[in-house]
């Protein structure tokens, strides 16, 4: 079968037509014509019902099989080039969250041998949501990420590191600061300072949120953790984190455990590709990562 083929017949069945098929990729209809019928032959059974004008009325039952699995099988052959030229080139590409990577490379030493990975890849760093996207896209050959829940993908090898929990952050000026423990409940009428939509502690905001009717509804989003804790440490707003963005440079912040009904977990993780086994390089970091001190 061609994999050429494959991709006419994916395209027709989203854009149900051979002219914008033929169009899309830059070819004659008779192209994409004599590849349907190629694809049929194979599979002994008529794919497609066309109208007079070239439009697609429907696909068979067939054609709809075809069609989910087509885009699967694309979807891994795009991830393979991807990682197969990467690999002649005997490059990395590694996804590091910012405030994830800054707490784990406080556990690691100097030795030059720890480091030697982040001189011999192509660093992404990014928040958490975005870098699982790139891995689960055959962009990332592996990524540190944080999550709200154990990472499991079909197509990932992922192992838990270690968990943090999350804290309502405040100034040390601000009335609650004395606080041993707090509910959710008791804060929704202040302003939130958080990170965005691209790191998982705007969902874990959401979550909580959702649990009283979403009635935080005073936010101010930002894009930096740094930011966010010197908005925080002026006593503009308080926040939704983990400790580890408390950060020696803001000591007149605060963190506040969550009652215990409420604690919100982040867990700490990485993931790879499950087509093959790391390579050497790979395969240290990750005995490395393993020890870290939990």
């Amino acid at each position: 079968m061609n994999i050429r083929d494959l991709e006419y017949f994916y395209q027709l069945s989203k854009l149900k037509s051979y002219t914008d098929v033929a169009h899309y990729f830059q070819v004659s209809q008779p192209t994409v014509t004599y590849a349907i019928k190629r694809l049929e032959d194979h599979y002994a059974c008529q794919l497609v019902e066309k109208s007079s004008s070239n439009r697609v009325l429907h696909l068979t039952q067939p054609g709809k099989v075809l069609a989910n699995h087509a885009r699967e099988v694309l979807i891994e052959i795009e991830k393979t080039e991807k990682a197969v030229e990467r690999s002649k080139k005997n490059l990395l590409r590694i996804g590091l969250p910012p405030l994830i990577t800054s707490d784990i490379m406080k556990k690691f030493g100097t030795h030059d041998e720890e480091l030697e990975i982040f001189r011999q890849s192509q660093l992404v760093q990014l928040g958490s949501r975005d870098l699982m996207r790139l891995l689960v896209c055959g962009d990332l050959d592996f990524s540190l990420l944080g999550s709200l829940e154990p990472i499991s993908h079909a197509h990932l090898t992922s192992q838990l590191l270690y968990k943090k929990e999350f804290f309502v952050i405040v100034s040390k000026d601000h009335p609650l600061a004395d606080r041993k423990e707090i509910s959710f409940k008791e804060v929704l009428e202040e302003t939130f300072i958080l990170l965005d939509e691209h790191h998982v502690h705007m969902t874990a905001f959401k979550r909580l949120n959702a649990r009283f009717d979403d009635l935080a509804q005073s936010t101010v989003v930002l894009t930096d953790s740094n930011l966010v804790l010197s908005f925080i440490e002026e006593n503009l707003g308080i926040g939704l984190m983990t400790d580890l963005t408390l950060f020696p440079e803001y000591p007149n912040v605060v963190k506040i455990p969550l009652v215990e009904e409420e604690k919100t977990v982040f867990y700490i993780s990485y993931a790879y590709p499950n087509e093959g086994e790391p390579q050497a390089l790979l395969s240290s970091f990750i005995e490395r990562l393993e020890k870290c001190e939990k």
